[in-house]
């Protein structure tokens, strides 16, 4: 099993700011065509700018991650709307400083100033993890949550560096 296949599915849940957010912007595009239509065709500029708008952000805010360990090697992916895949990052094991539980301080004192990418379900009581790695000399930080058959994995595979509090 040293060198399996382990797949985490995080789905991210949605905040009350996100729902704002979506109402928000689906209720000005809305607004805006039926202002275009019915006052001035240049108003359907600002729809179609809008609506543009809508079509990039919406999908961030209902996106999905996919955690992969194959071998040494920790793929991540977004899943836009259940369909649409794509990669965020891959990650070499070898490469991992350390790897701590994020709200824990005893660990991560020393990494708090490293600016990093957030991969969680952003749900208030989520057991998140901070992986710290070193790429071609520049410290990258990222925020997990692996599940325990992830985290045994990962500890198995580079034990000196994962620290479960």
């Amino acid at each position: 099993m040293e060198d399996g296949y382990i797949e985490v599915l995080v789905q991210r849940r949605p905040a009350a700011r996100d729902r704002a957010a979506k109402i928000l912007l689906i209720s000005c595009t809305l607004l805006l065509l039926a202002a275009g239509v019915i006052f001035s065709p240049l108003i359907l500029a600002g729809a179609a700018g809008f609506f543009l708008l809508d079509w990039l952000t919406i999908p961030e805010l209902t996106a999905e991650y996919e955690y992969l360990l194959v071998k040494n090697c920790l793929d991540i992916d977004k899943i836009y709307f259940r369909s649409r895949r794509r990669p965020a990052g891959s990650y070499d094991l070898r490469d991992l400083e350390r790897m701590a539980p994020a709200a824990g301080e005893k660990k991560t004192r020393g990494f708090k100033s490293c600016r990093g990418r957030n991969f969680t379900s952003k749900a208030p009581g989520a057991k998140t993890y901070q992986m710290v790695f070193r790429v071609r000399g520049k410290r990258r930080c990222l925020l997990i949550e692996p599940g325990e058959e992830l985290l045994a994995a990962i500890k198995r595979k580079v034990p000196d560096r994962v620290f479960c509090d």
